[in-house]
């Protein structure tokens, strides 16, 4: 009479092949990278790790042979609790990131912007620069003529990009190269005109869209302005074609008069406020790229 066993021998035998065969580490060698009594096994202890998050101290590997420490918790190690209880978190009201720090300042935090780890980095300061005004001719004891005072600027100031556009090296702003593209208007056609100007008109072939031109605020209007000349006010060998010497309209309200709005005059640089309705030129710039 045969035996019926040989249906269950080999699932038995694959369940003791499986409980026999070693586990794979999937997260790397849980081995110690060094025997215990080798000193190539230290490591730091708990109470380092909460140390160096509580103030930051370095803290020293142990020496010699593995061993815990004697003394008691509170003095030789530190619970799990205890080292989240002082590890860094998101923290958006005490934290900061780029925008959040002075500029010219080297800073450390916890980020802000819900991603983990220490954020560092140096603040740029950059300074908005004041040119020198351009007159060179002394009136009076200790006027401009005699000070001078402002930012000197490296030869050549205005870049001609062979594209219609002129750089200013000392504002990076971008200027139409045109400054009579458009004729007189009034300030509302004057905003709509240099925002709606683009490469193909006015003598563009920068790849510009509508939007990407406005009208300039005044102190970027008068930042053009050399004190020092006239009929234009402009510097001497600036690359401009067909400026006016007349008002150009700026894209800033007069506080007290709100239906006026700031022009500069290029006959001697002065700035003016007229209403709104009245026709002035529009010279339209960009953010340098």
């Amino acid at each position: 009479m045969k035996k019926q066993y040989s249906r269950t021998v080999m699932p038995m035998l694959v369940v003791a092949t499986a409980l026999l065969t070693p586990p794979q580490a999937i997260t790397g060698s849980l081995d110690s990278p060094a025997a215990h009594t080798d000193a190539g096994s230290a490591m730091y202890r708990t109470e380092d790790i909460y140390n160096r998050l509580q103030s930051g101290e370095a803290g020293v590997k142990r020496s010699g042979a593995f061993g815990e420490s004697v003394t008691p918790p509170s003095e030789g190690g530190r619970s799990l609790n205890e080292i989240m209880s002082v590890a860094p978190k998101v923290d958006s009201t005490k934290g900061a990131i780029g925008s959040d720090v002075a500029s010219g300042k080297t800073y450390w935090s916890v980020r802000t912007d819900s991603q983990w780890g220490l954020q560092s980095g140096t603040g740029i300061f950059t300074p908005a620069p004041v040119a020198r005004s351009g007159q060179t001719t002394i009136y009076a004891a200790g006027d401009d003529g005699v000070r001078q005072k402002g930012v000197g600027v490296t030869a050549p100031r205005f870049i001609d990009n062979g594209n219609g556009t002129i750089t200013d090296a000392l504002t990076g702003l971008v200027w139409l190269k045109n400054a009579n593209c458009f004729n007189a208007v009034a300030w509302s056609a004057a905003l709509t005109a240099a925002q709606s100007l683009n490469s193909g008109e006015c003598g563009l072939n920068d790849n510009s869209a509508e939007g990407d031109w406005r009208l300039p605020q005044v102190n970027e209007l008068a930042s053009l302005v050399d004190y020092g000349r006239a009929s234009p006010a402009l510097p001497l060998g600036h690359p401009f074609t067909s400026v006016q010497s007349n008002a150009y309209w700026s894209s800033t309200t007069l506080t007290t008069s709100t239906t006026s709005a700031m022009v500069v005059n290029f006959v001697a640089g002065s700035i003016d406020g007229p209403g709104k309705t009245v026709s002035n030129l529009a010279w339209p710039v960009r953010t340098g790229q």
